[in-house]
């Protein structure tokens, strides 16, 4: 085994040959966690670069049009992308079937998905772009979700390593081929498409070529079995990522390509703080589910620290976001500093629900977040027709804290009521909330 191939089995706190469980656990954390920074400024840069070189209107229509083999991936490899990881770690004898499963759903959902789009914008809308545009994004689908599936697969072989490679791998191909082709031939909306075209088909060569698993004969029983375990979550997720992005295509509809654009700045801003829980949240969900010490007191502290920490970056984000919107985006998206300060409420709000929510899918309650999802979904679907048209983007960021913030409510009554804590707990710190060596209970 190479030194990402190593498995955290064993107890907590067992002496291993190599490796502590601990340390492994440690090792895999950071490598997520330096993978997900990496994203995050990847998509930073390739943000400011499209900004700058498109403008608003040109920004908004990439956005959309990128969302489509994103969305269309999330739809087809949800269901299957959780089980792959399950059944290929549980059951390492199934992981040749699973590919070939994989690849098969990719290619016959992608291509079913891709002339669904090309059939709607024969008929109706190219959601802003031209034909050749339209073609050129969606002939990615198969291929994302393609490579989706495949490192789900490699994630269960304890390659957290390779898999932590290769999850920014495509995004940083577009931001390499999109700069040079802005240098060698010209900054439109069509060079971005085909520069992601071809970074998502060398992403997807990449991951087949580094997953070390051959195919097999496809199992229908297998598949079968996959859909039934991964359905829960996908419709989380799924949810979840409406939350996220329904409401650009509201604004491309309601409003315009600019506003979308302008908007995208202030949620990728917005978005950078949410970082803080989803790297906690990733800590905590395993450590719930093997009832480590400290059980929801460890919960609740945790709650605390991430609440704070994420409305003191917040607050720094606010003072300095006027600035960072116009030095790394130019004056054109000024625009976007009043959506950014309607957003950060309700992302702070999100921050405190993930955790609370990770607490409860930990022992056993993942359909605590899939509920809290859809108040956010309805709302969003409910508000975001009356204030898009009244206020633009800051009408759609305002709908989103709204519906951030109710989602979290649900969650933090349905986590009080679980556990009998008050909302007094995870709201305010403690004095040892930040002491290394603060006391924690037993097991809850």
């Amino acid at each position: 085994m190479t030194d990402d191939e190593t498995s955290d089995t064993g107890a907590p706190g067992e002496p291993q040959a190599a490796e502590s469980p601990f340390g492994n656990f440690r090792r895999r954390t950071l490598e997520t966690f330096a993978s997900l920074l990496f994203g995050t400024l990847v998509a930073g840069l390739y943000a400011i670069l499209t900004a700058r070189a498109l403008g608003p209107s040109g920004k908004g229509l990439v956005t959309v049009l990128l969302l489509l083999p994103a969305l269309a991936a999330l739809v087809l490899s949800g269901p299957i992308e959780l089980a792959n990881q399950y059944f290929g770690a549980r059951q390492p004898e199934t992981r040749h079937r699973l590919l070939t499963n994989s690849l098969v759903v990719s290619g016959i959902g992608g291509v079913a998905a891709a002339l669904i789009l090309l059939l709607v914008g024969a008929v109706g809308t190219r959601f802003g772009g031209s034909w050749l545009e339209l073609v050129l994004t969606v002939v990615t689908i198969p291929l994302v979700t393609a490579a989706r599936l495949v490192a789900g697969l490699i994630l269960s072989t304890g390659r957290t390593l390779t898999y932590n490679l290769l999850t920014p791998l495509g995004q940083t191909l577009l931001l390499v081929f999109t700069a040079g082709a802005f240098l060698i031939w010209s900054s439109s909306a069509l060079t971005v498409i085909s520069a992601n075209a071809l970074a998502q088909a060398i992403a997807f060569v990449a991951v087949i070529a580094v997953a070390r698993i051959s195919p097999s004969r496809p199992s229908g029983r297998l598949l079968a079995e996959c859909v039934r375990y991964g359905v829960f979550g996908f419709s989380a997720n799924l949810v979840q990522f409406l939350n996220f992005r329904l409401d650009f295509f509201l604004l491309s509809a309601l409003r315009s390509s600019a506003s979308v654009g302008i908007y995208s700045i202030a949620t990728t801003l917005a978005e950078l703080i949410g970082r803080i829980a989803s790297s906690a949240a990733t800590i905590l969900l395993p450590r719930v589910a093997s009832g480590a010490p400290g059980g929801v007191a460890f919960t609740t502290r945790v709650a605390r620290v991430v609440l704070l920490a994420t409305i003191a970056a917040a607050l720094a984000l606010a003072a300095v976001g006027s600035f960072l919107i116009t030095l790394f985006f130019g004056d054109a998206f000024s625009g976007a500093y009043t959506p950014l300060l309607v957003l950060l409420p309700g992302m702070a709000a999100l921050a405190l629900a993930t955790i609370l929510a990770t607490d409860l899918a930990g022992r056993g309650a993942p359909a605590v977040l899939l509920y809290g999802s859809l108040i956010g979904l309805v709302l969003t679907c409910v508000l975001n027709p009356i204030l898009i048209p009244l206020y633009g983007a800051t009408g759609a960021a305002l709908t989103s804290t709204i519906a951030y913030t109710a989602s979290t409510v649900f969650v933090a009554v349905v986590f009080g009521r679980r556990h009998g804590t008050r909302l007094w707990d995870v709201l305010v710190p403690r004095r040892g909330d930040f002491r290394a060596r603060a006391a924690v209970g037993p097991p809850a």
